[in-house]
């Protein structure tokens, strides 16, 4: 009956270091983000051109595919995903030239880039066309975020040296518990 309330007792012991010793959970936190300001922006009721100058920013895990899309007066003219050349980094928007069917002025055109990850924000670029200039250039960086799946918990290394020291002490006194037990019975 004492090795069944011992081992009870370890079990209690363990589990309830489980919960009162908790670990920090280590999660990488990922981005995209637009920077710098197009110098010229030119609009009409069906097309736009925008110059260089914008650049596309991310850290992202490796091969992650980017959704981009390209909105005129509320309508999605153009949408393409793509993968990214490295986990992180930045690349220039080398400028925007879009056709669509004619929108009656003015109205807002949006660039917009979404990882293809759960839980990733959007990262937008938009201006107002009111007549042949764009003006109200704005950049809406989504917040950084983390993939619920590559949250991995860990141990400081204070609780691990208490677990280990657990461990141990419990796994001795098991052993003591069986030798006298096993020098009893013979």
């Amino acid at each position: 009956m004492k090795k069944e309330a011992f081992a009870a007792a370890v079990l209690a012991l363990l589990f309830g270091s489980a919960l009162l010793l908790p670990g920090v959970c280590a999660a990488q936190t990922y981005s995209t983000s637009f920077t710098g300001v197009t110098p010229a922006i030119t609009c009409t009721n069906t097309n736009i051109t925008a110059g260089p100058g914008i650049d596309l920013n991310w850290n992202l895990p490796s091969g992650t595919q980017i959704v981009e899309l390209q909105i005129a007066g509320g309508s999605t003219v153009f949408e393409q995903s793509f993968p990214l050349p490295a986990p992180a980094g930045s690349e220039p928007f080398e400028g925007v030239s879009a056709t669509y069917a004619p929108i009656a002025f003015p109205y807002t055109f949006t660039i917009s880039v979404t990882p293809k990850l759960q839980g990733a924000t959007t990262s937008s670029i938009s201006f107002l066309c009111a007549s042949a200039a764009g003006t109200n250039f704005t950049i809406n960086n989504g917040a950084p975020f983390n993939l619920a799946s590559v949250i991995v918990p860990t141990l400081d290394r204070w609780t691990l040296l208490l677990l280990a020291i657990l461990v141990a002490v419990s796994t001795f006194a098991l052993f003591r518990i069986r030798s006298r037990d096993s020098r009893r019975s013979s």
